[in-house]
């Protein structure tokens, strides 16, 4: 096998959930409840009753699953696995074009309670408090509707 030299489009700028630049983070080690199916890296999850973490909700904000390197055979975690959930911090994300509303630089970010995806507009989906796209221009959106972004979480609000 020769040396790659092409590359996926979509990955031009970076690889979802990892942490986009050098800067101030937070982030904490989580339980994850929600089935195996959904557990995507930079997808949102939210507090669960019993203080375990679930993708999409209608609990608290919790944060953006972060760090999928360290899983590398697997693109989900499996129910009952550990994660880490960012709370601040510049994140590549991919973020869903709804209602034709472009992500567009210092946009708001909203996730869908069901999926957990991140998305452009409240349609079907909760604000995430303080949350903006920032950086860069995110990239041209794929057949899906999905485009590669950076946010920046700027922590818990009071």
């Amino acid at each position: 096998m020769g040396i790659k030299n092409t590359y996926h489009k979509s990955l031009t700028s970076g690889v979802p959930g990892q942490l986009a630049y050098d800067g101030p983070w937070r982030s904490q080690a989580v339980v994850i409840s929600s089935e195996t199916e959904g557990n995507h890296y930079a997808y949102a999850y939210t507090r669960a009753i019993d203080g375990t973490y679930v993708v999409g909700g209608e609990g608290l904000f919790g944060g953006v699953l972060v760090r999928p390197l360290t899983s590398a055979i697997e693109p989900t975690l499996t129910k009952g696995a550990a994660g880490e959930l960012a709370q601040m911090g510049p994140i590549f994300v991919p973020i869903k074009v709804v209602d034709a509303t472009a992500a567009a630089l210092g946009g708001k970010v909203y996730f869908n309670k069901t999926t957990g995806l991140l998305q452009t507009t409240g349609t079907g989906g909760t604000e995430i408090e303080g949350a903006v796209i920032s950086h860069h221009q995110p990239s041209a959106a794929n057949s899906d509707g999905v485009c590669l972004a950076v946010i920046t979480l700027n922590g818990p609000l009071p």
